[in-house]
C-alpha cells in the first residue's frame, strides 16, 4: 500500500474574506485550537487570513472554495481527510467535523481558548493527556442550533458538507 498522508481541510472566515487550505501538520481539533490560541497570544488577530495560514500552518496548501466543497463531500469516504474545520472569526465560532464520526460540532472561540489554556496549564504532560483535558474542558460547551428555529443567516455557522 502506498504511503498516503492524512490532512485536514480548513476554512477561515472574517467579515471581509474567506480563505481555504489544507495542511498535514494540524490534523486534530486540539492542534488547530492550540494554533488559534497562539494567534491571539501573539497579538496577530488582525492579520489577513492568508497570513494567518502562512504563519501558523507552515505546510498549508491554498485551495479554492470549489475544491473545499469537493473535499467536504469526499471526507466520509476518503480516509486521508482527518477533519474539516471552519474558523469564523467574524462570529467568534469554530465548526469542526472529525472523520471519526462525521458530525459537525460548533464551539465559541472563547471556550476553545479556555480549554487549550487548561490543557497547557500543567507542564510535562503527554500530548494525549493534554487532548483529553482539552476535550473534557469543552464538555457541555457545544453550541446547538434548533432546526425548527429561524436563525439569522449572519449569525448561523456555515455548514458546508
Amino acid at each position: 500500500m502506498a504511503n498516503t498522508k492524512r490532512f485536514s481541510v480548513y476554512h477561515f472566515h472574517n467579515a471581509d474574506d474567506d480563505f481555504f487550505f489544507t495542511t498535514e501538520l494540524r490534523d486534530t481539533f486540539y492542534s488547530a485550537a492550540y494554533s488559534y490560541r497562539k494567534l491571539i497570544q501573539d497579538g496577530n488577530d488582525n492579520l489577513t487570513l492568508d497570513s494567518i495560514a502562512s504563519i501558523y500552518y507552515s505546510d498549508y496548501n491554498p485551495i479554492d472554495e470549489l475544491n473545499y466543497s469537493v473535499l467536504c463531500d469526499a471526507m466520509p469516504n476518503d480516509f486521508r481527510i482527518s477533519m474539516l474545520i471552519e474558523f469564523d472569526f467574524e462570529n467568534g465560532t469554530v465548526d469542526i467535523c472529525d472523520s471519526s464520526d462525521n458530525t459537525w460540532r460548533v464551539y465559541n472561540l472563547d471556550d476553545v481558548i479556555e480549554a487549550v489554556s487548561r490543557a497547557e496549564r500543567k507542564p510535562g504532560l503527554h500530548l494525549e493527556t493534554r487532548r483529553e483535558i482539552f476535550e473534557e474542558a469543552l464538555t457541555g460547551k457545544e453550541i446547538y442550533y434548533d432546526e425548527n428555529e429561524i436563525v439569522d443567516e449572519d449569525s448561523s455557522p456555515t455548514m458546508q458538507m
